[in-house]
C-alpha cells in the first residue's frame, strides 16, 4: 500500500465546475481498506469489497462527477498500468468530498474476465 498512483479524467471540479476541453490530473495514494472504511461514511463503507481498492489525495484532489470509468494508474520499473477504475466517491451538496477516498474496481481482480472479454 502507498503506492503513488496518478488518475485523469474530464468530469466536474470539486466544486461542481465542468471543462470538458482539458483533462485534469492528479496524483493519489492506494490505501488499505481498513484506512478506507474508517474515512468512509456509513453509506459509502458498503462499496469497498475484496473487488475494489481505495487511494486518497492529502491535498484533497481526485476524480470527481464524470470521471467514473476513468483509469487509476502506476509506474512500477518504468512500466505503466491500469491498477483501477474509477468507481464511487463521495459528494456533499457543494460539490465532490474529495477529503474522503476515492473506491476503485480492482482491474487484477477481473483480469481473467477482461482477457476472454477481449480475446487474448
Amino acid at each position: 500500500m502507498g503506492h503513488k498512483s496518478y488518475v485523469a479524467g474530464w468530469g466536474e471540479d470539486e466544486h461542481g465546475n465542468k471543462n470538458t476541453r482539458l483533462a485534469k490530473m492528479t496524483s493519489t495514494d492506494i490505501i488499505t481498506q481498513t484506512e478506507c472504511r474508517g474515512n468512509l461514511t456509513f453509506e459509502n463503507v458498503r462499496f469497498v469489497t475484496s473487488n475494489t481498492i481505495c487511494a486518497s489525495n492529502a491535498k484533497a484532489s481526485g476524480p470527481c462527477s464524470g470521471d467514473s470509468g476513468g483509469g487509476l494508474m502506476l509506474e512500477e520499473q518504468d512500466i505503466w498500468m491500469l491498477r483501477g477504475v474509477v468507481s464511487s466517491g463521495q459528494k456533499t451538496s457543494k460539490g465532490c468530498d474529495l477529503t474522503k477516498p476515492v473506491i476503485y474496481t480492482d482491474v487484477a481482480r477481473h483480469i481473467d474476465w477482461l482477457l476472454k472479454t477481449m480475446w487474448f
